[in-house]
């Protein structure tokens, strides 16, 4: 079992603080505002991809999945719409997550629609989660550029959507 303050414990938290910058800052018109610089799509609707992985995969683990299905996951709309909901969720299903951690080792399959032969693959609910965290920053990077883009004051974080990698190795090379 990981312990609470464990480097993925402690990384999940960061990260929903990173996105509590953003979230806790912008109005409601900006979230909601299409951007060209997005191919027309909403901080918003960035913000509901990647909390949906978070919850798809809690709320498909715990309900006895073993199999877990991003592609049947709930895009509730009221996340992209209301940032303070969407924070509220977010940051309750990773207190949910961080509290099943003694399961984080578990075997799990997920399913891909893909041209795999089978479109099962063996997973663990710590491997997804990973991927879930990635796919978050991912998503945090495209966020930055459209709260750039906006005519906001929101201040982020200097490391807000670079993966730990990338930070780390920044890290190493301005040392050198």
């Amino acid at each position: 079992m990981l312990e609470k303050d464990s480097p993925l414990v402690i990384s999940l938290q960061n990260l929903v603080e990173d996105v509590g910058q953003y979230l806790h800052n912008i109005s409601v018109s900006d979230y909601t505002q299409p951007l060209d610089l997005l191919s027309s799509a909403t901080i918003g609707q960035h913000t509901r991809h990647f909390i949906e992985f978070f919850t798809c995969l809690y709320q498909q683990y715990t309900h006895g999945g073993k199999c877990i299905d991003y592609g049947a996951r709930e895009r509730n709309l009221k996340i992209e719409t209301d940032p303070v909901h969407a924070f509220s969720i977010l940051s309750t299903t990773v207190g949910s997550i961080i509290s099943q951690r003694s399961q984080w080792d578990e075997l799990i399959t997920t399913r891909h629609d893909s041209d795999f032969p089978s479109d099962l693959m063996p997973s663990s609910y710590g491997r997804e989660l990973l991927y879930a965290m990635e796919h978050c920053i991912h998503h945090l990077a495209i966020i930055k550029i459209g709260i750039n883009a906006l005519d906001t004051t929101i201040d982020l974080p200097p490391n807000f959507g670079v993966a730990p990698s990338t930070v780390k190795h920044r890290e190493r090379s301005c040392v050198q």
